[in-house]
């Protein structure tokens, strides 16, 4: 089983690091955007970004929200070419290669998720969720070792991340490595005790009772 990839915390994450600053026609457009996207209206920011994107047409800041928008509502390919688009404009920026990571593991695109991952990690060290998704692709590329150690990363970074946790759990399992594994599934039960994939995980190999 492969785990789910969490959703964008916020269609603005970041905003407040982007200097170019949009008309007050189009920033009443990504206001409206972002509070139809926190009521997970997402047909209707996207039509409210249509509207930005008319008056401005390639806003890199409405480009840029519209991709999370479309991820959140599992619109994956639309979600990729927002992320490359923007990225063109902001290459630098570490939230948004994350973005478009998980965009590319969604599709399947696992070698150029694993990339953005890695230009994530190196722009943000301390990114938990960068390294979260690196050691997401890798595991689906079964290049366990090195899923194991930015995951690994990742939980030092926040260590409250139970997909994070179970992925490294099912990493150590496909290594061999039970008894560590057993604790991280034990580690995602005890914070989350109905979750089904730890369940799983303990079903479906020569585990003991995760009560022990």
């Amino acid at each position: 089983m492969t785990g789910p990839i969490p959703l964008p915390a916020s269609p603005l994450n970041g905003e407040e690091k982007i200097g170019t600053q949009p008309s007050s026609a189009v920033a009443q457009c990504l206001a409206q955007a972002r509070r139809e996207w926190e009521a997970r209206q997402y047909e209707a920011a996207e039509r409210t970004l249509a509207g930005a994107l008319a008056l401005a047409p390639g806003n890199p800041k409405a480009v840029r929200m519209l991709g999370m928008v479309a991820r959140s509502r599992g619109d994956y390919a639309k979600a990729v070419e927002c992320f490359r688009r923007v990225l063109t404009v902001w290459p630098a920026d570490p939230f948004l290669h994350t973005e478009f990571g998980l965009s590319l593991v969604s599709i399947g695109e696992l070698d150029e998720a694993a990339c953005c991952f890695r230009r994530a990690c190196s722009l943000a060290p301390d990114s938990a969720p960068a390294w979260f998704g690196l050691g997401e692709a890798l595991w689906r590329r079964a290049r366990g070792d090195q899923a194991i150690a930015a995951l690994q990363r990742a939980l030092v970074l926040d260590p409250s991340n139970c997909e994070a946790r179970l992925t490294l759990a099912r990493a150590q399992a496909g290594l061999g490595q039970i008894e560590a594994a057993i604790a991280e599934f034990r580690e995602v039960l005890r914070c989350d005790p109905v979750n089904a994939d730890a369940w799983y995980g303990f079903s479906s190999a020569p585990f003991q009772s995760p009560f022990c």
